[in-house]
């Protein structure tokens, strides 16, 4: 932790219990949970102006962005706002994920509605996360191409499970029919990946193991 105009910050590491007991959701959602916490981009937005850019401004491939240490204050306000009108994990999870729910990489939409379902997008903090954190994971740090793949191949299948209009649109009644919750709450728990896959029939274990 460290002090910020005279509250005490907390930075990823201190953050992650908050958000297992007072959030209720797995870890792996910490760094995603400060940026909406902060009103930061979670995804490293790629230079428009750099043609070598191998991803674009909300490619589900692109890098997250490392978040900036949280107060007491901004917590309490994000979660009187946001997360205490959640009555359930599936809320609280699309929420999250959500974020705003402005149009991903067009400011100038940015009056909009915003939108009632997931992008693929949507999912590349989290998964990101999983990738960067999981110990049955290590194998793939050494591989950035393979991990961007990966990625990829997680996010198609979890929407080919879990978005039945396969429209790439993921409404909240769709994650609450699924148990894509569930199943990442078990991936948080189980250090060997290899056994999620034994124990609970989802996406996230399934794609996880090559």
């Amino acid at each position: 932790p460290c002090h910020r105009g005279g509250d005490v910050a907390m930075d990823a590491a201190a953050f992650r219990q908050v958000t297992r007991e007072v959030c209720e959701l797995p870890s792996f959602f910490t760094p995603l949970l400060m940026h909406r916490i902060a009103g930061t981009d979670p995804i490293v937005a790629a230079d428009l102006n750099d043609s070598t850019a191998a991803h674009g401004p909300r490619s589900p491939t692109a890098p997250a962005a490392d978040p900036a240490p949280v107060t007491l204050a901004q917590f309490t306000g994000y979660w009187r706002s946001t997360l205490a009108q959640c009555a359930e994990a599936n809320a609280r999870v699309f929420e999250v994920m959500r974020g705003s729910g402005l149009p991903h990489g067009d400011p100038a939409r940015s009056g909009e509605v915003p939108r009632a379902y997931l992008e693929h997008a949507d999912f590349c903090p989290i998964l990101r996360c999983i990738l960067d954190t999981h110990p049955g994971l290590e194998f793939l740090k050494d591989s950035p191409e393979f991990q961007d793949r990966y990625l990829e191949t997680v996010t198609y299948r979890i929407f080919y499970s879990c978005n039945p209009a396969w429209n790439g649109r993921m409404a909240l009644r769709e994650l609450q029919r699924s148990n894509l919750v569930q199943a990442m709450a078990h991936v948080d728990d189980e250090e060997d990946i290899n056994k999620v896959s034994t124990r609970i029939q989802n996406p996230i274990p399934y794609t996880l193991n090559p």
